[in-house]
């Protein structure tokens, strides 16, 4: 039952983020039926088949491992820790991410494991590599996202109903950019930099400055995917048997390079350099590599 298969319950970003933000709007005073009128009006469109996806899509968020909202003791509705002043997309993408990067599955690469591991395998695997970051010659779609699988990461293959899904929570979650809708296929390349920049808070704590690897270990704190994290770092295990292992270290990713180098450019990062410092990581950028030893968070400096 994965969440990045359209025919189960999970899937559906789009009345993941209907409920979400009513129950923001009506926190803690509505209970189950009256948010689903709220949300499906019986008069408007409430066939037995979307009545039928409301509810799943409703209990999977409620009772699964990663959990939304709950009921209360009187059987009101409430988000639970939702600690934004809005709800927008961007917060409630925000919140879905944390929610879903709470605790660490272990066994994500086992295959049959399916529920959330598909996203954190793949995910991890499309970060650690540089074959659809914003400069590269092929762009990112199911059909290319499957050839590139199907040669580096094929115990991990995603079906065809799996991959658009897939994409769809990537772009969502702040990791992929979306350039173009060509027919029924959206096309993306793989960026990062939304949603690092949305957790530069998160990462740097209360630090203003980290040594290159430092930051690297608290990036992957926070976006397990990324940097150090646990799933980055175990998916790069497996890649190493099928690409070269100089591509990882002391290399830095060429689409976290890029993302890192975005927020220089939008003033929130500054990145110094590291020529003495053996301990230095190499940014990957398109017109070559840069040694960085340290990291400054500008925004907090300031």
């Amino acid at each position: 039952m994965s969440i990045v298969n359209n025919a189960n319950p999970g899937s559906q970003i789009n009345l993941l983020c209907l409920i979400v933000s009513t129950l923001y709007k009506n926190q803690g005073t509505l209970n189950r039926e009256e948010l689903f009128e709220l949300c499906r009006p019986q008069k408007l469109l409430w066939n037995k088949n979307s009545k039928t996806k409301f509810k799943e899509e409703f209990d999977f968020w409620q009772k699964k491992e990663v959990c939304l909202w709950r009921e209360n003791e009187i059987g009101h509705l409430e988000l639970i820790d939702f600690s934004f002043d809005s709800c927008s997309v961007e917060n409630i993408s925000k919140y879905v991410h944390s929610k879903l990067f709470l605790n660490i599955d272990n066994d994500f690469l086992i295959y049959e494991n399916k529920t959330y591991a598909p996203l954190y395998r793949v995910l991890s695997f499309l970060n650690l590599i540089d074959n659809f970051q914003p400069f590269a010659k092929k762009n990112l779609s199911s059909e290319s996202l499957d050839e590139c699988l199907a040669s580096h990461f094929k115990d991990f293959l995603l079906n065809n109903e799996e991959r658009p899904i897939f994409l769809e929570w990537c772009h969502f979650l702040g990791y992929l950019e979306l350039i173009a809708t060509e027919s029924r296929s959206r096309v993306y390349v793989v960026d990062p930099t939304k949603v690092i920049s949305s957790n530069l808070g998160i990462i740097f704590d209360s630090i203003v400055e980290y040594h290159v690897k430092d930051f690297m270990a608290a990036l992957g704190r926070s976006l397990p995917v990324l940097g150090f994290g646990s799933y980055s770092i175990k998916t790069r295990n497996v890649l190493e048997t099928n690409l070269a292992k100089e591509i990882f270290d002391p290399k830095i990713p060429m689409t976290l390079s890029l993302a890192l180098h975005r927020l220089v450019l939008e003033g929130k990062l500054r990145l110094l350099p590291g020529a003495d410092d053996q301990n230095a990581m190499q940014l990957q950028l398109p017109n070559g590599s840069k040694s960085i030893s340290k990291i400054i968070y500008l925004e907090r400096e300031a």
